[in-house]
């Protein structure tokens, strides 16, 4: 027999929640930041490119060079002079303009093996600096990549939204101060008040509700303008 709703355990302590959460709304009006969740747009980034199919090997090796760098200089804030100059001068070009081939011919588009690359590297050096180049761009590394397609397809290839990092903050922050707020069950409006200065002292809350929102016009400015060389943004 289905019991009912009032019968389910812990239903009873929701219930109690509840009250003291619209109790906490009544007494908090104008002082208790709305949630965050809905207030910043998510950045779209499209499925990564491949290289036109008209393109030189120096402007196929040009690519690769271009978003290694990029790479690097988002992961790890630094900037890279890898496959610096003109790419008649790079040593590694031949094995480059392979590696390029191999990826053409498996359908990866370079940002997304170099996304995987990187968080691959990332997993097994907690610390330490980016990956090399040649690790990155690796024969024998695209030849085993039938062995991580399926894992990878969902996180690297196909087009996705992502929330900007200051934005995800923001809302963990507006949650952990709904969660004392709820322990702690304050009776009047200055103990509101006290626990939401304690999370967004001062006009902090629209302070970061304006960097977060600015963010993401810049990272959505990068994935329109350039979306060959940003495709691996979100993933991190």
């Amino acid at each position: 027999m289905l019991k009912s709703a009032a019968h389910l355990p812990g239903h009873a302590d929701s219930l109690i929640a509840e009250v003291d959460r619209a109790e906490i709304v009544r007494l908090g009006v104008r002082l208790i930041p709305p949630d965050p969740v809905g207030l910043v747009q998510s950045v779209e980034y499209p499925r990564p490119r491949q290289i036109p199919d008209g393109a030189s090997d120096f402007e196929r090796a040009r690519v690769l060079g271009d978003i290694y760098r990029a790479a690097v200089e988002w992961k790890y804030h630094i900037q890279s002079f890898a496959y610096s100059g003109h790419p008649r001068s790079w040593v590694a070009l031949n094995g480059l303009l392979e590696v390029e081939r191999m990826l053409r011919g498996r359908d990866i588009p370079p940002a997304a093996w170099v996304a995987f690359s990187f968080e691959a590297w990332a997993s097994l050096h907690v610390s330490g600096g980016p990956p090399r180049p040649g690790w990155v761009y690796s024969a024998s590394r695209v030849a085993k990549w039938d062995e991580f397609r399926e894992a990878a397809t969902e996180r690297y290839l196909r087009a996705r939204l992502a929330s900007v990092p200051e934005h995800r903050q923001l809302c963990a922050d507006w949650h952990r101060m709904w969660g004392d707020l709820l322990q702690a069950r304050p009776s009047s409006r200055s103990g509101v008040a006290d626990i939401v200065e304690q999370h967004f002292p001062g006009d902090a809350f629209e302070r970061r509700l304006t960097q977060a929102r600015g963010r993401r016009v810049q990272l959505q400015r990068v994935a329109d303008l350039d979306p060959a060389s940003a495709a691996f943004l979100p993933r991190w």
